[in-house]
């Protein structure tokens, strides 16, 4: 103590960075069921300690010894520029939380507030999962003059910290009772079913994000599920309002006034409907209702005249309906895409009934909103998953998904990322995509580099397993139509020279900045050719006994070019200049004394880096 004040905040000398500390209680060493408890201040130990005897429950506090502690010099290592610098990682101690050992990460209170305390109990938790741990984190409520658990216990008593660990929700534990339960009543795959527990989770914690996804329930055909996932939803998403049809006026108050998880069935029939004043509100609602600020302007009346007024519609939107393009792009753009398939005959599922179900799923609601409550901040703070191997506008509305799934624990990461890429990209491709790849594929099939409207559009109509068959109300897509999907890309049909005659058609070249932008680069590119590759006869061994290659990089070959050619003396040659459109009569080449190239009956400097080759004596 010095002037009234600890003079150190920690036992543990401030240049140890290689041990944590333990507290003195062997026999909590050896049994590994016991689960662990991480503090940052070893008197937060001791106190732990005391309490756990006093109320007979067994728990081992380590402390760490500060928000890093348990970080350490564990050796050096080399920068990319070749710098020596310090190498730091888990102190060896920290290796007793693996083999999925329950860990408590319990933190002081000011971790709440404090970027640095946050950054560092995510570093933390990260390390942990590495190891195999099993971990939950504890948040300790702050106020009083309370900060470490050993204030907590003196201020708030045992009972209010023994009800700190009995009432953390374990969020793994969780998904998989949310994921059993839809599958009770609908037949989805183990990846569906997988975004559904998470989008559950997500509803009730919409205030810690800026975006939300859509989810996209769709089917080929009638009766597949659709409207049954919904009801099913209604019963645990946070505050559902499932509903076919509403008014324009009504859509868009409700949605302001309560910010509901909207369960919006029959979707293809309002986008179909000869009411093109709703159409147009629930497409400018879904539009603007994926980001937080996203508002819907409606008039209103004031005082005898209407005035504009903008109405916030930011809220979760699960939309079911009959295929999958009939939302617009803009709103599949930002959704999920569920497809559902008609059940099997060998596919059982469980009878729904509301009224029973209501009471059930009570437990289930109660642990879902108690989750939400104590995960709500952590979320606001927690930091942006891993890349996904898929586009980046895909990628964007998967990471408030993914951000709760990497807070779960990393199996549940692990499942939506896996479950992500399955289902987006086995997603089928918007038309005016799929128009691309497959006028692509025809100028491969065909092996040119023009073709007329008449044969694409023949091509396109006859290609077995696409929609151009029946694009247009059963008929096959006409050039008109197929010009109208590519102006978006500024590509449009011009008079092309076949032969001898002139026909309305596409050039190729006019599709390549399509094609590198909006088609998968899954075809490796051709490398280029040197002007000299390709020729038919090999040199053989012993006939240029002047050349010997440095290292040989390129496979020697002789070079046979058309005869009847002039020559002309070249005194400055660049080494790196292409000649692919000069042809050269046929020769040998030899070294002279001066280690110049020449040709016989001629003197040239051909385009043959003399980097290559070496002089033999």
């Amino acid at each position: 103590m010095k002037d009234g004040r600890l003079e150190k905040k920690y036992i543990c000398p401030v240049a140890d960075r290689k041990h944590l500390f333990f507290p003195p209680t062997p026999e909590l060493l050896a049994d590994t069921s016991i689960p662990i408890v991480l503090v940052e201040a070893e008197k937060s130990v001791l106190a732990l300690v005391a309490w756990s005897r006093r109320i007979g429950r067994k728990i081992l506090p380590i402390g760490l010894g500060g928000v890093y502690g348990w970080k350490c010099k564990v050796g050096i290592k080399e920068t990319s520029t070749g710098e020596r610098v310090p190498e730091t990682g888990p102190v060896p101690d920290l290796n007793i939380c693996r083999d999925k050992r329950l860990t408590y990460v319990l933190l002081d209170a000011n971790c709440r507030t404090n970027p640095m305390v946050q950054a560092a109990k995510r570093d933390l938790v990260a390390q942990l999962r590495k190891q195999g741990a099993e971990v939950r984190i504890l948040d300790l409520p702050g106020g009083d003059d309370v900060n470490g658990p050993d204030d907590f216990i003196a201020v708030r008593g045992d009972e209010t910290m023994r009800k700190l660990f009995d009432d953390e929700v374990d969020g793994a534990a969780l998904l998989n009772d949310i994921e059993a339960y839809i599958r009770q009543f609908v037949v989805l795959t183990s990846e569906q079913a997988d975004v559904l527990a998470v989008y559950v989770l997500h509803t009730h914690v919409i205030d810690a994000g800026r975006f939300t996804p859509y989810i996209q329930v769709w089917s080929a055909v009638k009766r597949s599920g659709k409207s049954r996932v919904l009801e099913v939803l209604q019963l645990l998403v946070h505050k559902p309002w499932k509903t076919g049809r509403v008014s324009a006026a009504a859509l868009v108050r409700k949605i302001a006034k309560i910010a509901p998880t909207l369960l919006l069935d029959e979707s293809d029939a309002a986008f179909n409907a000869d009411n093109k004043d709703y159409s147009e509100t629930l497409r400018g609602i879904l539009n603007d209702g994926f980001y937080r600020g996203g508002c819907t302007t409606v008039c209103v009346k004031h005082e005898g005249d209407w005035d504009p007024k903008d109405f916030p519609v930011f809220c979760p939107k699960v939309i079911a309906g009959i295929g999958m393009n009939k939302l617009p792009d803009t709103v599949r753009d930002r959704s999920i895409p569920i497809e559902l398939k008609r059940r099997a005959p060998n596919e059982r599922v469980e009878d729904f009934d509301t009224e029973d179900e209501i009471e059930a799923v009570k437990p289930l609601v109660e642990r879902i909103q108690k989750w939400a409550q104590q995960n709500g901040e952590r979320l606001k703070s927690w930091p942006k998953p891993g890349k996904l191997s898929i586009d980046d506008r895909k990628r964007d509305i998967c990471n408030p998904l993914l951000k709760i799934a990497d807070l779960v624990g990393s199996e549940w990461h692990e499942r939506v990322s896996n479950a992500f890429v399955s289902i987006l990209t086995d997603a089928r491709p918007d038309s005016d995509v799929k128009v691309l790849s497959d006028i692509r594929d025809a100028f491969d099939h065909k092996e040119v580099d023009r073709i007329s409207s008449e044969d694409l559009v023949s091509y396109l109509n006859e290609l077995e397993g696409s929609p151009w068959g029946e694009f247009s109300r059963g008929k096959g897509i006409t050039k008109n139509r197929l010009a109208i999907l590519l102006e978006p890309f500024d590509i449009r049909p011009d008079k092309v020279r076949f032969g001898d005659r002139t026909l309305q058609g596409y050039r190729r070249e006019r599709f390549e900045d399509s094609f590198n932008r909006y088609l998968p680069h899954d075809r490796p590119e051709q490398p280029e050719q040197c002007p000299f590759a390709g020729s038919e006869t090999p040199i053989q061994p012993g006939t240029q006994p002047e050349l010997e290659m440095e290292q040989a990089p390129v496979p020697e070959r002789s070079i046979s070019v058309p005869e009847r050619v002039p020559f002309q003396k070249c005194e400055n040659p660049s080494i790196h200049a292409g000649c692919s459109d000069v042809p050269f009569q046929s020769q040998k080449m030899q070294v002279n004394e001066n280690s110049k190239f020449e040709w016989k009956g001629a003197k040239y400097k051909p385009n043959l880096d003399p980097r290559l080759y070496r002089e033999t004596k």
